[in-house]
């Protein structure tokens, strides 16, 4: 083989006519990642390639990742949710879930119609209090689910309540002395506007009117005097009257029983009393909530039930 031979260059061939071994450049590609979950997450990435010599590049990055979150539980709804009218507010309670707190949702409703309600705020015990329901005598829909991290149960059966202070209810049985009328609220009513010892029932189906705890003592019934539970307009039947009453509540403070009790004033009642128009029963202005001191709602069609005759 001779000098100028070309299999004598490097890269050429051998006398064998075996393809000598070249020396090749080294590609090294690396790739390093650390993925942390929890409060932070590092990542770095190092790439080095090329097809020559001191070709090479590096990645380096950092990421916080904190709203990530994993849960194996299978959440339960809520269940017993229960909602009462709280002076101007509304107290929610529950049983049962299993997360981290609950969220609660609210809607407009009405007595017997619930729509879909919306989240307004969330709790890590049992219990909440919305200090801001719809307008007194406005109907309220509330539900509960539990919650763990983003995750949320399937919401409680949803229940209504009727907001601020209201009387729900009046009702009347017998006639003359002995006979009762029956007012219910929606919630206790305050010690400090209660009916007073001496306060009177005056019934003049004349004018159409029932005067529950009257301040007048004595005389025939007019549409100016003050009551202390208020007044039944529409109401027909016989014999003016003033009675002495005597006024019952029972342990929760929401339900007045007042018995007529000696004839003051008048000819007595000859019969029972009938309703027309409605006979309509506003609660008098003083009443108050026990809890916030919220004057009762006098809003007609809302807070103004129509009172029934029991016989």
């Amino acid at each position: 083989m001779t000098a100028n031979d070309p299999n004598s260059q490097a890269g050429g061939l051998d006398h064998g006519g075996k393809a000598r071994r070249t020396r090749r450049r080294t590609i090294v590609r690396r790739i390093v990642v650390l993925i942390a979950a929890g409060t932070a997450v590092a990542s770095q990435l190092t790439v080095l390639f090329g097809s020559t010599q001191g070709s090479e590049a590096a990645f380096s990055a950092a990421k916080d990742n904190a709203s990530s979150a994993f849960t194996t539980l299978t959440l339960s709804t809520p269940t017993a949710l229960t909602a009462k009218p709280l002076g101007a507010g509304v107290g929610l309670t529950w049983s049962g879930g299993n997360g981290a707190g609950y969220v609660i949702s609210r809607s407009a409703g009405s007595s017997s119609s619930c729509p879909t309600t919306a989240v307004i705020a969330s709790s890590t015990a049992n219990s909440y209090t919305d200090a801001t329901p719809g307008a007194a005598g406005s109907w309220d829909c509330y539900q509960v689910a539990t919650s763990d991290a983003n995750w949320t149960s399937t919401a409680s059966s949803a229940v209504a309540v009727q907001v601020g202070f209201v009387a729900t209810a009046l009702s009347m049985s017998g006639t003359d002395t002995g006979a009762d009328f029956v007012a219910t609220f929606n919630q206790p009513v305050s010690s400090a506007s209660r009916p007073r010892n001496g306060d009177t029932v005056c019934i003049d189906p004349a004018d159409g009117i029932v005067l529950l705890a009257s301040t007048t003592k004595t005389g025939a019934c007019t549409t100016h005097e003050t009551t202390a539970i208020g007044t039944v307009n529409g109401v027909t039947g016989s014999g003016s009257s003033r009675y002495l009453a005597t006024y019952t509540w029972d342990a929760d403070g929401t339900t007045l029983t007042i018995t007529l009790g000696t004839l003051i004033s008048g000819t007595g009642l000859s019969g029972a009393l009938a309703v027309t128009g409605g006979g309509t029963f506003t609660p008098a202005t003083s009443l108050t909530s026990a809890t916030g001191g919220v004057p009762v709602c006098t809003t007609i069609g809302l807070c103004t039930p129509m009172m029934t005759i029991n016989g």
